[in-house]
Parts: C-alpha cells; structure tokens; sequence
C-alpha cells in the first residue's frame, strides 16, 4: 500500500470522512531507532519509582535482537510473547522487531480454551 492510498475500509465510511490515509511505508522498528537516536536521554518509560530512557531501552532490545539472530531466529519468524504490562514487554517487543521477527502480543491470562482458539 502506497502513501495516500485508499483502504478498503473505508468504503464504509460516510462521504464526509477524509478517506486518504498518510502513514510513512516504514517499519515500526526504523521508527523505535529513530526515537532512540533522536531522544537517547528522554524518559521512554516510567514504571512506578523506575525509569529508562530512550537509549537503555534501546541498548537493550539491540542486546536481545542480536542474541535472537545469533541463536534461531529467522526473519519473518513468529514470537509469541507472555508478559504482563511491564519494562520487560518492550524490550522484548522491540528486541523481536529489530531481529526481524514478527510479534505475537499474549495476554499471560489467558486459559488454555482461549489460547487453544
């Protein structure tokens, strides 16, 4: 899909909604490495008493997406990932994306009739 392309949709849409749809054709991998390289020292998260800037987050998900690469994953491939709402979650999230790897967000309390559907 191109810049300005229309999606399906929006076909359902009324006449009045603008129907154009702008999104810059980028992963959203290039787009966490360009927030690290622009805002190194800015807060990324805070978690209760806990903070972590651009650049240790990013540090880290390198760390992971290289070991990733270096052990089994291969591009294209699918991580299923069982974390709560926690710093954890985004440096797996993003260390998955910057492997190349395709992420699959779980809720870890899910049962096992849900997971198996």
């Amino acid at each position: 899909m191109s810049e300005g392309s229309i999606l399906p949709l929006f076909e359902h849409y009324d006449d009045h909604v603008d129907k154009t749809f702008n999104l810059p054709m980028i992963t959203i991998a290039t787009l966490f490495n360009r927030a690290v390289q622009n805002h190194p020292e800015k807060i990324f998260i805070k978690y209760y008493e806990y903070q972590f800037t651009y650049e240790e987050i990013g540090k880290l998900a390198r760390t992971l997406a290289k070991n990733l690469i270096s052990n089994w994953l291969k591009k294209g491939e699918c991580i299923a990932i069982f974390l709560p709402k926690i710093p954890q979650f985004i440096i797996v999230y993003y260390g998955v994306l910057l492997a190349g790897g395709i992420v699959v967000a779980m809720n870890p309390n899910y049962t096992r009739d849900e997971l198996e559907n």
